[in-house]
């Protein structure tokens, strides 16, 4: 897919817009910034895309000047559908949220307009006079905020002509805070606006601003610049038939004495992603979103092949450390054949140069580090998939990706900036019939409740059946552990009545496996992982009743019940999501103690 920009133009309506002349010089000045945009944008191998509403003032004008630009035009709105202009008509894609007339006296619908507007873009161009709002508690005022504690690129135009750009090197994490206060004063905001600038200015800060929405790697780490690159590689899933995981497995199987799932891991197969009730269908209730599922399906596969060789490699570590004590032990002995050889030498020395050389491998490759980064880009995109159709967004998609440090703009997060931008260049979602899309119109509503609560169904049954497998493997590594540290209590009691060599195997060789299998527990996090997939699997259990419930309430009313819900599902994978991330982060390949 090309690259592309997407430019949300937001502002007043003609009540707070200048008269005659001067509205005519500002509509033109909107003309010139867009043109200056589709200009530096080109120049850095990008098409500008615009994203407005259908409102009259700044929306409508703003259609009528990507029509004569020949700018590709997205239009969000609020309310239910109504007549177009000619300019607007011409959409590629029309959504409309579908809030009857008596909601658009409150703020609901505007904001959820706002809301999903930013988050579908990369750039905001906001036409404000710098004054408070009026009337409703958002709107131009609210948006110009609301993306900037984004840490969104802003170019604000003002009534009088005049152009400034966000400097977003101004919020600072302490001055965020002062934003986000219960009805802040607009001069803080306008605070963190440059001076008015003139053409060249305003060129050279856009071409810097756009070359870092499209790529931020010379403003990020070194770590953060190597994950973006792997992120970004277009590149298909692997087709190849592998064993990544299939160890891990097949000891997980064997310890719950599951020998039909045992018996599966000694064939090779080819790494697929798992969509389970997330994945598009016929019934679907807007179309195929081809870039979200293109990503979704690599990082999906990245996660499960490099989840499954950390793994594989934790019990390799940890299982030839064992026996690495057990060969020592087995040539200070003179154990079987070994008695006067080398065999038990070589064998240790063999064992601890994998240990070493697995412990690089992992480094170099760095699986546990492509594992988390990958596995929550394809679980928020997934999240993502399914609350589009309520034109909502996890949390993450609003959380800002850059952040200040000492004055100076870094990338926060290249995981939240890629999944932004998949957003921003994915676009609106559309109907699966190529006309316009009403979010809340009986039919979408009702294929809505059914695909939602399959896929908070499906999640539900994964994290059952997840703690109900890591129980099972962390109670019975447990009484391993408490039966080899009997076995070496009682060989250090048979000590003292029989001076046999072999003793030593029960002493020395038994504490050693039974810290490894401890180490491999911890490693693994198995124990709260079993524990998080419970209470995930409760959450989910409470809320699937909900779903069904706001599903079959009516109007605007019953839709805005039905997006909270969902996005509250949303919010309690997601968290379950980050919540595991914390735990395995710094479970990294380590060599064990």
């Amino acid at each position: 897919m090309a690259i592309t920009l997407t430019t949300l133009v937001a502002g007043h309506r003609p009540d707070r817009l200048p008269p005659d002349e001067a509205g005519d010089r500002l509509f033109s000045e909107i003309d010139r910034l867009l043109t200056l945009l589709r200009g530096v944008a080109s120049e850095e191998g990008a098409a500008l895309r615009v994203l407005t509403g259908a409102a009259d003032g700044t929306d409508e004008e703003t259609a009528r000047i990507a029509e004569r630009l020949g700018l590709p035009l997205y239009l969000l709105a609020p309310g239910l559908p109504q007549p177009l202009t000619v300019s607007q008509k011409r959409a590629v894609r029309m959504v409309w949220l579908g809030a009857v007339d008596d909601a658009l006296h409150s703020h609901e619908a505007f904001a959820i307009r706002d809301e999903t507007a930013l988050t579908f873009s990369d750039l905001l161009l906001v036409v404000w006079d710098g004054q408070s709002p009026q009337g409703l508690s958002g709107g131009t005022v609210r948006i110009a905020f609301q993306a900037a504690l984004m840490m969104k690129p802003v170019v604000w135009l003002h009534t009088d002509g005049t152009v400034r750009l966000l400097d977003r090197t101004r919020l600072a994490a302490s001055y965020q805070h002062k934003l986000r206060c219960p009805h802040p004063e607009p001069s803080w905001l306008r605070d963190c606006f440059t001076a008015p600038m003139d053409e060249q200015s305003l060129r050279n800060q856009l071409a810097e601003t756009i070359q870092l929405i499209i790529d931020p790697s010379r403003a990020a780490s070194t770590d953060d610049a190597v994950r973006l690159a792997d992120y970004r590689d277009r590149t298909k899933p692997s087709n190849n038939a592998i064993r990544a995981g299939h160890f891990d497995k097949a000891m997980m199987a064997l310890v719950r004495t599951d020998f039909a799932e045992l018996s599966k891991q000694f064939r090779s197969k080819i790494p697929q992603a798992y969509w389970g009730s997330a994945k598009v269908g016929d019934d679907h209730p807007t179309a195929s979103l081809p870039l979200i599922e293109a990503r979704f399906e690599r990082s999906d596969v990245e996660a499960s092949v490099a989840a499954g060789r950390h793994r594989d490699l934790t019990w390799l570590l940890y299982g030839a450390s064992a026996l690495a004590v057990f060969a020592a032990v087995a040539g200070a002995i003179g154990l079987w054949f070994g008695s006067h050889g080398v065999f038990w030498p070589v064998t240790e020395l063999v064992l601890i140069s994998g240990i070493v050389g697995s412990f690089m491998l992992a480094k170099k490759h760095r699986w546990h580090e492509k594992w988390i980064g990958h596995r929550f880009v394809a679980e928020q995109l997934r999240y993502a998939q399914m609350c589009l159709p309520l034109m909502g967004v996890p949390r993450p998609f609003m959380e800002p990706a850059w952040q200040v440090d000492n004055g100076v703009l870094h990338l926060a997060s290249a995981e939240l900036w890629f999944i932004q931008r998949t957003l921003a260049i994915e676009g609106l979602p559309f109907s699966t019939n190529g006309t316009e899309y009403i979010a809340n119109s009986k039919e979408v509503k009702a294929k809505t409740t059914d695909y939602v609560s399959q896929v908070v169904r499906d999640q539900q049954t994964y994290h059952h059946d997840t703690h109900h497998k890591l129980h099972v493997v962390h109670e019975r590594l447990h009484k391993l552990s408490m039966v080899l540290f009997g076995s070496t209590a009682l060989a250090v009691l048979a000590h003292f009545a029989i001076h046999a060599n072999w003793l030593l195997i029960c002493t020395a060789f038994f504490p050693a496996l039974a810290a490894a299998v401890h180490g491999l527990a911890t490693k693994l996090e198995i124990t709260r992982i079993a524990g998080q997939s419970a209470v995930t699997e409760r959450a989910l259990t409470e809320i699937i009743g909900a779903i069904k419930e706001a599903g079959i309430q009516p109007g605007w009313e019953g839709w805005l019940r039905l997006r909270q819900i969902t996005l509250e599902a949303s919010r309690i994978m997601s968290d379950e999501n980050g919540q595991w991330q914390k735990i395995v982060q710094h479970q990294g390949a380590e060599l064990p103690a």
